[in-house]
Parts: structure tokens; sequence; C-alpha cells
């Protein structure tokens, strides 16, 4: 009972994580990938200064706004978890949005948390079993 308990709370926490390392990673690479598109626009340094002063100055909202849509369910998702409305609407043009909010990214990374859970608690199990009576070898000198 107890190694379920583990494989669960393990499911949750690294869950959690995957999803919180991916929010991170969408905060740190997506900037990039927005101003390649503005390659040809004339006021691309304006929009840069812009977007890097406003994006670092909510960095902690936008991340947590990111990570919230990806823990949750698809179906389950609400259009926007801040009290801030420039934040959601900065989040929905990340480029990719769809695909990583979509079922198959989610079912992704909940399969990949069971698999990771799974393992560990067949460790867990392995290691910590009590030894039947039969495999106990009394050694007499």
């Amino acid at each position: 009972m107890t190694i379920l308990v583990v494989m669960t709370l393990s499911v949750v926490i690294f869950f959690s994580a995957l999803e919180r390392g991916d929010a991170e990673f969408h905060y740190i690479y997506i900037p990039s990938m927005v101003l390649e598109k503005l390659d040809d626009d004339p006021y691309k340094e304006i929009l840069e200064f812009r977007m890097e002063y406003e994006y670092e100055e909510k960095r902690s909202a936008i991340i947590r706004e990111t990570w919230i849509r990806l823990m949750i369910p698809p179906f389950l998702r609400q259009r926007c978890y801040t009290s801030e409305q420039d934040i959601c609407e900065f989040v929905d043009q990340f480029p990719k949005n769809g695909e990583v909010m979509s079922y198959d990214y989610y079912l992704r990374g909940v399969a990949f948390a069971l698999a990771h859970s799974l393992l560990g608690g067949m460790f867990a199990w392995h290691f910590t079993r009590s030894e039947s009576p039969q495999d106990i070898v009394i050694e007499t000198s």
C-alpha cells in the first residue's frame, strides 16, 4: 500500500516538474522564434526592445500561466488563469501553442510521468520487500 502512495506522489511531482520545465523552455525560446518572423519588419528593433522589456517584467506571470495551462487536461482548460488579460493574450500568441496545448502533448507527458512512477515503484518494491522464510539461510559454524 505504501508503494502505491509513493508511486502516486511520484506521478504528481514528476508531471508537475516536467510541465514546469516545459513552461520555462517556452519562456526562454519563444521570443527568438517570434523575432525570427519579423526579419523584414522595419520596426523590428523597436518591437524587439518593447518585447524584451515587457517580457522580462512579467516573466513569472507568463511562466505561471503557461505552466497552469500545461498541467490541466485540455478538456478542462479555461482561457485564462491570471487576472491580467495581457498575459493570457501573450501566451496565446506563442508559436506552436496549439501543438503544445493539444491532447497528444498532454497524454505524452502523463504517460512519461506514469512510466517513471511505475519504474520507481518497481525498484522500491524490489528493494523493500520482505524476504520469505524459504529464502532465509541460517549459517551454522
